[in-house]
């Protein structure tokens, strides 16, 4: 067919009216119908001389017909998106006034996440967008500035003309400040220059800034005469402030005499940030960073336990506590942890998260971090360890004391390393076991308990059945009895209750308490495992 006219669509013109689609769809249904019964037709024709040479006239159509559907085919794969497109595009030209302010937030947010640019563009098209943009905190609030066509932010230029446009909204800002070694070392001139601007920037907007990421690396290429200026900034707002220091660095706490009046929450990664005695007291929320590395002489971080121990007591205000850190003995100087381990007391402390990583693991070390606490006034608990910990297990929960019942959310996660924690099969569920034995009961008042040991694809975990972890609902009322107590004994017949069939090993078994029959309201959910890659 060469061609449908306007009014005909089997004529030989080259046009197409509007609504051809019809009659055209129509018209193929037909073919299609005929060439489904084709060879049911053909199939009784004889003689075969008068067969064979209606089979070539046959093939030689439906061949056509083929070439000329997937020429069609992929035509229509290009003309739809284009036509869809361009529907859109109109639709909403024409109606956009009709959208409700809450779904072109949708809509913004999603376009301009992460990209200044974009958002830029989309509060310059109206008055009303610029106000609808203005009002997503998201779009505004984190500010990377790199400066010098980095890709990784907007240039402090550009971060100016962010803040700027968010300014009358009155949101807080969400500033990073931060080194990248290739680049200082190739333009180091170009990266004072920008850290001269930066300076500049948080001078202008220190009043908004709430929330602020300091790489004090970048203190090295800092000229002597903007030193004055930026030791002596204030931050009347600032709530959250993570200092970092690249491993290797030596310290310069350019930022210690900085005015900090709300500063609450505190994070400290590779460094204990130095402030104020004033600063430290009013800390509701610190966190201690070590980076963790493969070959760890190469990128020590310098740090004392007895020196973070001494750091955490000025923290008196402190209600939860994060810390993330190495076993390596150089961190501990104690000759007799079991004599002459430190002792943190903080009155105010409720949550606590302890992560040990798999560099240089040692039992004593580990041991003198447990003792550091006193585990009677948390409401809640996390630990997340080593495989290497399970032969310790035992020791290391004597350690916590909970008899207060403050306690109300324990979580327990055990990190495997591949072709590691085979050897300890039988301890991993010892350790579950220790863990559930000295929790639940009588007296407990826990309200949810998390346990987790999730191991290599390759291999059984946590629970002998491919259960990643075990999450406990209501646990004052699951019984722990081990035996012949009068009450079931739930936890004890959990194996035997639940053996599903080999399969994701990121599955947990969800058990409430509350239930009539918890074990047969099991549930099974996905979760995402930690420390998993």
């Amino acid at each position: 067919m060469e061609g449908v006219s306007a009014g005909n669509p089997t004529s030989g013109s080259l046009g197409f009216s509007p609504g051809f689609g019809n009659t055209l769809a129509n018209m193929l249904t037909n073919v299609a119908k005929y060439i489904a019964v084709l060879p049911s037709i053909t199939e009784h024709l004889t003689p075969d001389h008068q067969k064979i040479s209606n089979l070539k006239i046959h093939l030689k159509d439906v061949r056509d017909v083929k070439q000329a559907l997937d020429t069609l085919s992929n035509a229509l794969g290009s003309c739809i998106p284009s036509l869809e497109k361009q529907f859109s595009d109109a639709y909403i030209r024409e109606h956009y006034p009709q959208f409700p302010d809450e779904i072109l937030a949708i809509i913004f947010e999603f376009a301009g996440l992460d990209d200044f640019g974009t958002a830029i563009s989309i509060s310059h098209v109206c008055r009303r967008f610029r106000t609808i943009a203005l009002s997503i905190s998201r779009l505004w609030i984190s500010i990377r500035p790199i400066g010098y066509n980095r890709g990784f932010g907007v240039t402090v230029e550009d971060a100016s003309e962010v803040a700027r446009r968010s300014q009358p909204s009155g949101i807080g800002l969400e500033i990073q400040v931060e080194m990248y070694d290739h680049y200082k070392e190739e333009q180091p001139k170009y990266y004072g220059e920008y850290l001269q601007s930066m300076t500049g920037f948080l001078h202008m907007h220190s009043s908004r800034i709430r929330v602020l990421a300091l790489d004090i690396g970048v203190t090295y290429f800092i000229r002597d005469d903007d030193k004055s200026a930026f030791e002596n900034l204030s931050f009347p707002l600032l709530d959250s402030m993570k200092i970092f220091s690249p491993p290797g660095t030596t310290l310069q706490h350019i930022y210690k005499n900085w005015n900090l009046p709300s500063l609450r929450l505190l994070v400290g990664q590779n460094c204990l940030p130095e402030l104020s005695k004033d600063i430290l007291s009013k800390i509701n929320s610190f966190t201690f960073e070590v980076e963790e590395y493969n070959h760890p002489d190469d990128n020590e971080v310098l740090w004392l336990l007895e020196e973070l121990a001494d750091y955490l007591v000025t923290l008196s205000s402190l209600k939860e506590l994060k810390m993330d850190i190495d076993c390596d003995h150089a961190h501990y100087t104690l000759p007799d942890f079991d004599e002459s381990h430190v002792k943190v007391e903080l009155q105010e402390l409720r949550h606590l998260t302890l992560k040990i990583q798999h560099t240089n693991y040692h039992y004593d070390t580990i041991m003198c971090v447990f003792m550091m606490f006193d585990y009677e006034r948390l409401t809640s608990l996390s630990l997340e360890l080593p495989i290497s910990v399970l032969p310790d297990f035992s020791p290391l929960f004597d350690c916590i004391r909970c008899t207060s019942g403050s306690l109300k959310q324990l979580d327990v996660r055990i990190h495997p390393k591949v072709n590691y924690y085979n050897n300890y099969r039988d301890l991993r569920k010892y350790a579950r076991e220790r863990i559930l034995e000295q929790f639940l009961g009588v007296s407990s008042t826990l309200e949810t308990i998390y346990l987790e040991c999730a191991g290599d694809d390759r291999k059984d975990i946590g629970f002998e059945n491919r259960i990643a972890a075990l999450q406990l609902k209501n646990c004052q009322l699951l019984a722990w009895t081990r035996g012949n107590g009068q009450k079931p004994d739930i936890a004890y017949d959990l194996e035997e209750a639940f053996k599903p069939e080999a399969g994701p090993i990121d599955e947990c078994l969800v058990l409430d308490g509350a239930e009539t029959s918890p074990l047969e309201k099991a549930k099974i959910i996905r979760v995402p495992l930690s420390g998993k890659k």
